[in-house]
């Protein structure tokens, strides 16, 4: 019996103290956009190192409660979208903090043991997407060597690799070009099974950009 897929994008978000005085949440309002279209989102908000933490083990445990359902194998591979501030370096924080990419590889990574869903060739299976300036730089976690936390053994025997592909933008964006895109991106890529580069493609256009998100694959360092 073939097994059933059932995605979820879980928007995590980490607004500035600015965002937070002015209203602002790109995060909510994908979240919201995203199950109008029947697409399966949660959107969590986090503060600071301890609650980004705490929201990775909790999208383990969601995510390890949907893989049955009665007789059934679900495929409940978790899609990680992130919205915050950044740069080409990493990500910021709400209290200030600031998560370099080899931070954010050691949590993908514990997420990708937690869940079981690694492919053949050592990677995570779930998709991870940027809302944040020059979120496309976080295909840095794709090489280099591996956290010492991760030995090769658990992902294979190949050196491990944090996600399956990043989306995100190249150079800066505002939140009104990235709302935009990406809920293009996930209605084309979820909805109606565009690959993700050509879904890459469609954003760009309906946000009126050309070429500022960028599509990555784990093996390539390239667009798919």
């Amino acid at each position: 019996m073939m097994p059933i897929l059932d995605p979820t994008v879980f928007v995590i978000e980490s607004l500035s103290p600015d965002d937070i005085r002015d209203g602002r949440s790109e995060g909510e309002a994908l979240s919201a956009a995203l199950r109008l279209a029947e697409i399966s989102s949660e959107y969590r908000r986090v503060q600071d190192i301890k609650t980004l933490g705490e929201c990775f083990a909790s999208i383990g445990k969601t995510t390890k409660s949907r893989q049955q359902r009665g007789d059934r194998e679900v495929l409940a591979i978790p899609h990680l979208h992130f919205s915050a501030h950044g740069n080409e370096n990493g990500l910021g924080l709400t209290d200030g903090a600031f998560v370099p990419w080899d931070g954010l590889r050691i949590m993908l990574l514990g997420l990708g043991k937690a869940t079981g869903y690694i492919g053949p060739s050592g990677y995570c299976l779930f998709l991870t997407t940027f809302s944040t300036c020059d979120g496309a730089f976080a295909n840095r976690m794709f090489f280099g060597q591996p956290p010492k936390e991760f030995s090769d053994k658990m992902f294979g025997g190949a050196p491990p690799k944090p996600c399956i592909g990043i989306v995100g933008p190249a150079e800066k964006v505002s939140w009104s070009d990235s709302l935009t895109a990406f809920v293009t991106f996930y209605h084309l890529n979820l909805t109606k099974h565009v690959p993700a580069q050509q879904a890459v493609k469609v954003m760009n256009e309906a946000a009126g950009l050309i070429d500022v998100f960028k599509c990555y694959a784990h093996d390539q360092g390239e667009a798919p």
